[in-house]
C-alpha cells in the first residue's frame, strides 16, 4: 500500500495547524556596501512543524521585497526595519528584518 507524503512547501488541506511560525523570527542584514542581500524565510505549521507555503506580505517595501517562496531581498536604496508576515489558513506569524 502506498503511503501519501506531504512534501516540503506543500499547502495541503490535510495540515491541521493551530498556529504558524516563521524562521528566522528576526535577522539583521548589513546593507552598508549598498549591494542587495537576501535571507530565506520559512513558515512552519504547528504543532506538526510542517513546512507550509503561506502568503508573504511586507509592512514596508522601501528596504526590500519578498517573493512567493519567502526569499527576502534588500534594495540598494537604504536600510530600515521591515516586518514580514506569513499568512496561512487565517493564521499569521511575523518576522522582523533590520
Amino acid at each position: 500500500m502506498r503511503t501519501p507524503r506531504l512534501s516540503r512547501g506543500s499547502s495541503s488541506g490535510d495540515i491541521n495547524a493551530t498556529s504558524i511560525t516563521v524562521d528566522p523570527a528576526s535577522t539583521t542584514l548589513d546593507v552598508s556596501d549598498a549591494t542587495p542581500k537576501t535571507v530565506q524565510l520559512v513558515a512552519h505549521a504547528q504543532p506538526s512543524n510542517t513546512v507550509i507555503t503561506p502568503t508573504w506580505t511586507l509592512d514596508n517595501v522601501v528596504p526590500g521585497s519578498i517573493d512567493t517562496n519567502g526569499l527576502y531581498t534588500t534594495s540598494n536604496k537604504s536600510g530600515g526595519v521591515v516586518n514580514v508576515t506569513a499568512t496561512y489558513k487565517g493564521l499569521t506569524a511575523t518576522a522582523q528584518i533590520t
